[in-house]
């Protein structure tokens, strides 16, 4: 815990404020006039243009942009390097942040001294005049749906209308903790301020010639806070505890602002030595291994099932308690990670959810993207955070989710089952004679699937407890959904895969293995085909174990991250994932476990993902129209030489991949 990494370049010149961008990599400002982008790896760009002057206070924004300040005005940057300055009456200062209404809120502490302001992602720029203090500083989305931010007077609220509140203190920093009250930093001392107004003050430091400065919420739960007079970097937890860790960079200088990465590391930029640092927090995890259970709901939001009772609204993310839950759900207090099918309903806009451990940083990956009324599910792996709860983020508007477990993994003491990664074998496809059925899955019929040897040939010992297999529907007669359950016990109310008429769709199911060696699936209205593909399966007498990880993004050709630029058709491209750059996934991993999403394809198509240096296999994880963007939960073995192949099977298509596990026999 506590290791540091110091990464020094000529294009780090000066730098001051930090931020995680859209596209997975650290993005920062230079007191030279430039804006820098930083990879998990350690690479360096810096872009400038005309009228990038002292630029401060940079944030993600809506789609793939960033903005910052500028000495007269508000600058924009893409993913790509493109900036555009928007010019301000005066020089603004202060801080900025992406609200809930999709704007940028600034504050401004020079001659607007006193004044907070919002500009469009088109550069449309409105200035309340509320007094909100002398000299407001950073700024971030809180409670309530409102900005709050700091300044010399104290911690204030801004209402989207721009209606200005204040509570005690006098700060220079703010961050949205893990606990959801607001944190800020001033003197010696962190202050944390509930969405009710309740401060509490945490001392931090006893020397008194130290100002602490930056702060951020990172991936181990706890707040991470810099300061200036001294070269050290501090770690709080939401009880108060304080952890100092000294700088053990260039010289003595002085770390200034802080973020949460993309790798579950925590950067900083460090004043005066050209240099941008990242600590590890020392998030400890021992390798588990896996329970299936019976399929159970344990969230409807659109009813009392999960205690939300209400849909889930953009920048307010929510937590669902996962264990101890009885036996709705036989998760026990000890499991590190849960397996949950999870389906969004009913959005009012465009959007994805991330699901992550409670009480840590929300981490810039999703695991399920959906359009305006749409309803889709995916499969999600998330390990499970303070007290056995796992939080859900919505992006844009709101949306009503539902939750189904299916298993879990323990904290590595326990007597469960052990991984082993198939290359991808086609089990059924309910259109020809493979599996045997030789025909659609008609409503009120479920039907049996033997996935287990002798039953089946397909690789799955007779001893395996689960199967992991990908399944596709198409050609539905009717909007409907499947469910997959072990055969031999009554259908639970749960679903798998929710479709409209004639679509194609797929998702990933880990499904315990019933009587006759078989699992069964049933359709709730017309008829479907259907197509399984096996990828794994767990057995207690062998295998690797679990390892969960902070979700990283390994993949992202548009950046590019792993690959550079979208499939072609017919083309497959392999990525090093066990030993790769930034990926958190060590050398000698059997297989991983992670969210792949395509986008912006030319033509309707399928992904397959395998293990390098084999045959393409006849099986798909991934079907996507022209256009869509959709994800799919992957579990792949992983070969020899460390890497994954993708597939792309027609058009061209980006590719994006966030890996939330591995499996490692160690």
């Amino acid at each position: 815990m506590g290791t540091q990494t110091y990464f020094n370049d000529t294009e780090i010149e000066g730098p001051r404020d930090i931020a995680l961008g859209p596209d997975g990599n650290l993005w920062f400002t230079n007191d030279q006039n430039s804006i820098g982008r930083i990879t998990p790896s350690g690479v360096v760009t810096s872009y400038t243009a005309p009228g990038l002057l002292f630029p401060s206070a940079i944030a993600a924004g809506a789609g793939p942009h960033l903005w910052f300040m500028v000495d007269q005005g508000i600058g924009r940057i893409g993913t790509a390097g493109d900036i555009t300055i928007f010019p301000a009456p005066v020089a603004l200062g202060g801080g900025i942040a992406k609200g809930p209404d999709g704007n940028m809120w600034f504050t401004a502490h020079w001659q607007y001294a006193g004044r907070v302001g919002r500009i469009t992602p088109s550069g449309v720029v409105s200035i309340f005049t509320d007094n909100v203090g002398t000299f407001p500083g950073p700024i971030a989305a809180g409670p309530g749906g409102q900005m709050w931010f700091s300044d010399s007077i104290g911690v204030g609220k801004v209402s989207m209308s721009g209606t200005v509140t204040h509570t005690a203190g006098g700060f220079r920093g703010i961050a949205k903790g893990p606990d959801g009250s607001m944190w800020s930093t001033g003197g010696t001392s962190v202050q944390r301020t509930t969405a009710a107004g309740v401060v509490s003050a945490f001392n931090v430091t006893d020397a008194l010639a130290v100002s602490l400065l930056g702060i951020a919420a990172g991936p181990d739960g706890n707040m991470w806070v810099t300061a200036q007079g001294t070269a050290s970097l501090f770690q709080v937890t939401m009880s108060g505890s304080v952890t100092e860790f000294a700088n053990t960079g260039p010289g003595t200088n002085e770390p200034v602002r802080i973020a949460a990465g993309p790798d579950g590391n925590v950067w900083f930029t460090v004043q005066g030595s050209n240099s941008i640092g990242r600590i590890v927090p020392g998030v400890v995890v021992k390798g588990s291994q896996y329970h299936p259970v019976d399929p159970s709901r344990l969230l409807d939001s659109r009813n009392t099932t999960g205690s939300w009772n209400g849909a889930l609204v953009a920048g307010e993310p929510l937590d669902l308690q996962v264990t101890g839950r009885g036996g709705l759900s036989n998760v026990p207090a000890s499991a590190a990670a849960v397996v949950m099918n999870v389906t969004a309903t009913g959005g009012s806009a465009d959007s994805f959810l991330t699901v992550y451990p409670a009480g840590t940083a929300t981490p810039n990956s999703s695991n399920l993207n959906f359009g305006k009324g749409q309803t889709i599910a995916n499969l999600v792996t998330v390990g499970v955070g303070t007290s056995g709860r796992v939080s859900f983020a919505n992006a844009i508007g709101d949306i009503d989710v539902v939750a189904d477990v299916v298993g879990y993994y323990d904290d590595g003491t326990g007597s469960g089952d052990l991984y082993t990664g198939v290359t991808p074998r086609r089990l059924l496809d309910s259109r020809t004679p493979t599996g045997g059925w030789n025909a659609k899955l008609i409503a009120g019929t479920p039907r049996d699937l033997p996935v287990r040897q002798p039953s089946n040939l397909n690789g799955v010992p007779s001893t395996a407890t689960a199967v992991i297999v990908n399944v596709t529907i198409t050609g539905g007669t009717a909007g409907s959904f499947v469910s997959v359950w072990p055969s031999g016990v009554a259908q639970p109310n749960v679903s798998n895969l929710n479709f409209g008429v004639g679509q194609t769709i797929p998702n990933l199911a880990i499904v315990k293995i019933g009587d006759d060696d078989a699992i069964r699936i049933a359709n709730a209205v017309g008829g479907v085909d259907v197509i399984i593909d096996v990828v794994g399966y767990f057995d207690p007498s062998g295998g690797s174990r679990f390892y969960p990880i902070y979700p990283t993004r390994i993949l992202d050709d548009r950046v590019p991250t792993g690959l550079s630029g979208p499939w072609g058709p017919g083309q497959t491209r392999a990525l090093l994932v066990a030993g790769g750059a930034g990926t958190n996934i060590p050398v000698g991993a059997t297989g991983i476990v992670a969210n792949v999403t395509a986008t912006g394809g030319t033509a309707g198509s399928f992904i397959t993902v395998f293990p390098n240096g084999v045959p393409t296999p006849g099986s798909s994880n991934l079907n996507f129209g022209v256009g869509q963007t959709i994800p799919n939960l992957v579990t792949v073995k992983v070969a020899a030489d460390g890497k994954i192949a993708f597939y792309n099977r027609l058009g061209q298509v980006d590719i994006i991949a966030d890996a939330v596990g591995y499996y490692s026999p160690s």
